[in-house]
């Protein structure tokens, strides 16, 4: 099964494959929920339950199992925009393991830390008591 994820601010329609976050767990003060994600790109989506608004939870239109459609040729970090994910735009190349990166994000959502993430161009700096999710890509050709 495939539902969709839509979150506040950010206009990107996020797939999930398999059983989608119940409310119990996409709400409630410092939880982190770490949601695996299929569409645009693939990867680990963490979501802060106590940093955002609103969020839908839809059916898809078609076909189950949507594949990746964004070209993500090394690890990158998404953090949400007002324009969402785009071809031109998917994140930040990792210069950092991302397992190590998802660990202090989520990390950071839970305390309300601020980090630096190093990318290939310099660092992202997150607040974790104010960014809603992040999303680690995994490379994919």
């Amino acid at each position: 099964m495939t539902t969709i994820l839509c979150l506040e601010g950010d206009p990107t329609q996020w797939y999930i494959q398999g059983n989608s976050p119940t409310l119990s767990e996409l709400t409630g003060s410092g939880k982190v929920l770490a949601v695996p994600v299929i569409h645009p790109v693939q990867g680990t989506l963490l979501l802060s339950a106590s940093a955002f608004g609103s969020f839908a939870l839809i059916d898809p239109p078609g076909e189950e199992g949507m594949p990746s459609d964004i070209h993500v040729p090394a690890a990158q970090v998404y953090v949400p925009t007002v324009a969402g994910i785009t071809v031109t735009h998917s994140g930040y190349r990792l210069s950092e393991n991302p397992a190590e990166a998802g660990n202090r994000i989520s990390n950071a959502m839970k305390t309300g830390e601020v980090i630096s993430i190093a990318v290939s161009t310099g660092q992202v700096f997150l607040n974790g008591a104010r960014v809603p999710f992040v999303v680690i890509c995994e490379p994919r050709s």
